[in-house]
């Protein structure tokens, strides 16, 4: 449950820097999440954390924050948590699954109104891994609020 959390919020921020331009650090981001989805167990201290290749100090800061946050309401990660963007990086995240959609395209339909793969005639995810429904319910609530 907890790694399933990390990669959506890893994958947000990773979204949030390549709109940024910062594409060096998105490359980091996304090496770290392709790390921790091959990780064969649940990650439950930083000390475990700080032992994945490719988690280097700010990923394992994100993670420190992410891993003890008390608000079920937030990711953790402030700037996240604070960002006009937040609703964009979701959706962006979510269509990311659908087998030719990368980042540009993402951003791209979502600029034209697409908020879900439903809204995509005939699209699935690229696989049958999902988001669990509390994930998605505290983001939605994130986003309400």
């Amino acid at each position: 449950m907890f790694n399933e959390r990390l990669i959506l919020i890893l994958t947000m921020l990773s979204i949030l820097r390549g709109l940024q331009g910062k594409t060096h650090n998105q490359n980091a981001y996304e090496a770290a999440i392709r790390n921790i989805k091959s990780y064969n167990k649940e990650i439950q201290t930083i000390d475990e954390a700080s032992n994945i290749n490719g988690v280097g100090s700010t990923i394992l800061s994100h993670i420190r924050n992410i891993l003890y946050n008390q608000d079920p309401n937030t990711t953790g990660i402030y700037e996240l948590d604070k960002s006009p963007l937040l609703e964009k990086l979701y959706v962006m995240s979510e269509l990311m699954k659908v087998h030719g959609i990368g980042e540009k395209r993402a951003s791209a339909l979502y600029d034209q109104g697409i908020r879900s793969i439903s809204d995509i005639p005939g699209a699935t995810p690229v696989n049958q891994e999902r988001v669990p429904s509390y994930i998605i319910d505290q983001l939605n609530s994130l986003l309400e609020n």
